[in-house]
């Protein structure tokens, strides 16, 4: 009987210590997401005019782990839409077209974040990764509709406040910086220098 207690010991351990490894992993998980507004700067047409845009609306989802109080890695994609309002100057209307840009950002991430003041928590990160852009290009002589995808990198910061001990709300900032374009259908070809766009965002996080 006594050498059959060390086994069951063991046979105890083991599960309460993988048990315990699986909470302590899962305590370190979140969710986040956000929603607001977005701005891209002016973008040219490659030799051509500059395309001036209309404020649009950024939203994202993401998964991340944080793996020390200040350290956190996050997974994100999201969805950012923008139609443009001027060529040239000129409104696009004038031309009889109109033409929409949806951005979706695959992001890997890096957030450093500071320690609690009174349960504001500030933060600042930055990301690489890809953007499938889609465009939808509408005109007389010919449309495009067609998606390509680049090389992109973001930075972002922001502030959070605790509300409990698994739910934050906050205000962010967001920048994202894609690769050039090349956008072709039908024999159509829309190229267009990289894009840059600014987001002002409210936030959640969820904490498990």
């Amino acid at each position: 009987m006594k050498k059959k207690i060390p086994f069951l010991l063991a046979a105890g351990i083991v599960p309460l210590a993988a048990a315990a490894g699986e909470q302590s992993f899962s305590d370190h998980l979140y969710l986040n997401g956000d929603i607001g507004a977005s701005f891209i700067q002016p973008t040219r047409i490659r030799n051509a005019d500059t395309m001036d845009f209309n404020t649009g609306l950024r939203a994202d989802v993401g998964v991340g782990y944080q793996a020390t109080p200040w350290l956190a890695g996050e997974l994100a994609t999201g969805i950012i839409w923008n139609s443009v309002d001027t060529i040239g100057n000129v409104p696009i209307s004038s031309f009889g077209s109109g033409l929409d840009l949806y951005q979706i950002p695959v992001m890997g991430n890096i957030v450093l974040t500071a320690p609690f003041w009174k349960s504001f928590k500030p933060y600042i990160g930055a990301g690489v990764g890809g953007v499938a852009a889609t465009v939808d290009f509408e005109r007389p002589l010919g449309s495009v509709r067609d998606t390509d995808f680049t090389f992109s990198y973001q930075a972002f910061a922001g502030l959070n406040y605790e509300l409990s001990q698994h739910l934050e709300l906050g205000l962010g900032y967001r920048f994202l910086q894609t690769g050039e374009h090349n956008w072709v259908e039908n024999g159509v070809t829309l190229d267009t220098e990289s894009t840059a766009t600014h987001s002002v965002t409210a936030s959640f996080t969820w904490r498990f």
